[in-house]
């Protein structure tokens, strides 16, 4: 992945400025006429893209750089055959300015098409749809409306389509009144929001989603408008070259089912992890995981698993409690069955070293008997969904997506075939029958809920809390263990 993130700290920073001049010299030594923007940006081989940081825009995930916008403006880099820079201004209304001097070609960063952007912005097509809600703490009783705030209580991001829709809403609501912060993006202030040092924020339906796993003290009060499209912004007085090269770019993905899939890779797990959930998940993370800690890291040393993935596991089958047991008799903090513990060779189930090993042990053998095409985190999921269903189960499903004209390989794809193996009309196809498949589709979403969650913790937001408490825990209870042990997804 050739990545070159620069945050721009201050108003000048050389990387910067050198494209821009490089911009400028090829302007000035062409002979004939003055190159457009899709041709600068390909004899540059980079695009510089404005971005934020936001669940939904980019962050650093498990194994570097993230977000459903980043990897759609990969992507797209990757199409233009260049490669791609993110700048990340220290505040978000230095993003217009990027581009009004050729720091920048476009802004990727959860804009909504609307009159905030009049004159400002030519947006790219929609690719998405979000509303905008009101955001308060979960502790407090929900406002019955915006002429029901307090002075002063609404805080939102300087220079966003937020702020311009409250000014808006101001004509109906004469008493609204809000705060704009120039430091806290979305995911600061929802933070604030969860921790009841900020009483309400404005944010997009897309990022309050996916921050719910994250900060389970926030709810939302209502509405604030209708569906709005999701766009990239291009300067507004430019020729129109590179933004109709991201059209392009845009029916290619669609056709091809490539948006679909990254959409649903970011979003259609996040609807399983409710609040009350995360909000257990997090308090567990601090009195449970901890003690567990060196048993997963010495499994994901032996495994090349993710010692996070382990650890979701084991919060999956038992909220980490080696005593589980269920109505079926599987047990243990990785509830493994009498056969599979007899296969890996775990003869007390309740020890959670054994079971932890044990589980870490059978998750890789399921991986190692799945095809080798399968990519990931694609071959991770349908990984996931054998060891509680079965592999043979897993199997059937994508034996029936070929059938059906589906990618076997896509972990979307066979899940849908997999919801179907309770239903008479498709297990009779299959050589195994009937499968309670919701289950193995429940089972994954809530595993990558708290996945995430982990990674989040642990690399994406070191310095708020619950992540600082974790981390200190995790270093208190082991030394780290070498950068290369434990494979990231």
């Amino acid at each position: 992945m050739y990545v070159d993130l620069t945050v721009l700290r201050k108003p000048g920073v050389r990387s910067v400025r050198a494209v821009a001049g490089i911009s400028m010299a090829l302007m000035l030594t062409t002979c004939s006429q003055v190159p457009n923007v899709l041709s600068q940006v390909k004899q540059l081989g980079r695009l510089r893209v404005v971005m934020r940081y936001s669940p939904t825009v980019y962050y650093r995930g498990a194994h570097g750089p993230a977000g459903f916008e980043y990897d759609l403006a990969r992507r797209f880099a990757d199409y233009l055959g260049v490669k791609l820079d993110v700048i990340i201004p220290n505040r978000f209304r230095k993003g217009l300015p990027l581009l009004a001097d050729g720091r920048a070609q476009m802004i990727a960063a959860g804009l909504t098409v609307g009159p905030a952007w009049q004159g400002k912005l030519r947006f790219g097509p929609v690719f998405g749809h979000t509303t905008p809600q009101l955001v308060y703490h979960s502790g407090e009783a929900p406002p019955p409306s915006l002429s029901k705030l307090g002075k002063g209580s609404v805080k939102v991001i300087a220079g966003t389509s937020q702020a311009s829709l409250l000014r808006r809403l101001q004509k109906a609501h004469p008493k609204l009144r809000w705060n704009q912060s120039e430091v806290l993006g979305i995911d600061g202030l929802l933070h604030a929001v969860s921790k009841g040092k900020v009483a309400y924020t404005v944010a997009n339906s897309n990022e309050v989603l996916l921050a719910r796993r994250y900060y389970p003290g926030i709810r939302v009060a209502f509405d604030l408008g209708d569906k709005r499209g999701l766009a990239w912004g291009f300067r507004e007085s430019s020729d129109g070259s590179l933004r109709q090269a991201a059209s392009r770019f845009f029916r290619k993905v669609r056709s091809s089912g490539e948006l679909a899939r990254l959409h649903a890779r970011y979003f259609a797990h996040a609807q399983e992890l409710n609040p009350v959930g995360a909000r257990m998940f997090a308090q567990d993370t601090l009195t449970r995981l901890p003690k567990y800690l060196p048993q997963f890291r010495e499994a994901a040393a032996d495994t090349g698993i993710d010692w996070r993935l382990l650890a979701a596991m084991g919060y999956q089958e038992s909220h980490w409690n080696p005593h589980a047991i269920s109505y079926t008799g599987v047990r243990g903090l990785m509830m493994l069955t009498r056969g599979t513990a007899d296969d890996v060779g775990v003869d007390n189930r309740r020890d959670a070293d054994q079971s932890i090993d044990g589980g870490a042990r059978y998750l890789k053998q399921i991986e190692e008997r799945l095809p080798s095409g399968i990519p990931e985190p694609d071959r991770t999921w349908m990984a996931l969904a054998a060891y509680n269903v079965g592999l043979r189960h897993v199997r059937d499903a994508r034996a029936l997506a070929r059938k059906y004209g589906g990618n076997a390989d896509s972990w979307m794809t066979v899940r849908k075939y997999l919801l179907k193996l309770s239903k008479p009309h498709w297990y009779k196809q299959t050589r195994s029958g009937y499968a309670r498949g919701w289950e193995a589709v429940a089972y994954v979403a809530d595993i990558r809920g708290y996945y995430d969650v982990l990674v989040w913790m642990t690399e994406s937001m070191p310095n708020q809390s619950p992540a600082r408490e974790l981390l200190a825990k995790i270093r208190e209870t082991i030394p780290p263990l070498p950068a290369d042990a434990g494979r990231s997804l």
